[in-house]
């Protein structure tokens, strides 16, 4: 994630000039989805995911205008983005944290119960089950972008493990209570 973001200030925070020259390639682009790279803050997690997201969008866009950059540094962002391994654990990260904010956003607004919000986060936890499976087994269903970019790290594998290992405990106090009470008469 510090690399990617590196990557994104250095395009954007450098000088303004070099961030309009920046959209001036993407607003010329035919196949650009979006029309600028996305600033991360540490402040608001959320962001991650989507400045990743937009970040493996304009994948291709980012590496002409390092590659166009006379700038020394763009050279050492352009070797990050050429690494396969490096790219694969990027468009990983991409996923996993989309699937986290669709969490997020399953678990706000007004007139969610504990027992919704439970169910959510169970749900969450089976389909941590089926990210590992799906990992493990090198098919990447549910992994779109890593799909795209690369193959399967054993860094992936090992996330998913420790998310699982993270969600697990928190989750089942919220059961216990939920099956406890479902058993009273």
């Amino acid at each position: 994630m510090d690399k990617v973001m590196r990557v994104i200030n250095f395009i954007r925070g450098t000088s303004s000039t070099q961030h309009r020259l920046f959209q001036q390639l993407v607003a010329e682009s035919e196949e650009a989805t979006y029309a600028d790279l996305l600033l991360h803050n540490d402040v608001r997690w959320l962001s991650k995911g989507k400045a990743l997201e937009r970040f493996c969008a304009l994948l291709d866009e980012v590496k002409a205008f390092l590659r166009l950059s006379k700038m020394r540094a763009a050279d050492d962002q352009l070797a990050f983005l050429q690494d396969e391994m490096s790219m694969s654990n990027v468009a990983f990260f991409t996923d996993i944290f989309g699937h986290l904010n669709q969490l997020n956003l399953q678990l706000q607004g007004r007139g969610k119960t504990i027992v919704d919000m439970v169910e959510k986060l169970e749900s969450f936890t089976r389909k941590l089950e089926l990210f590992q499976s799906d990992i493990s087994t090198g098919r990447v269903l549910h992994f779109s972008t890593l799909k795209s970019q690369g193959g399967v790290t054993g860094l992936m594998v090992d996330f998913i493990k420790q998310l699982q290992a993270n969600f697990k405990p928190r989750v089942e106090d919220y059961s216990t209570l939920t099956h406890s009470h479902e058993k009273q008469p």
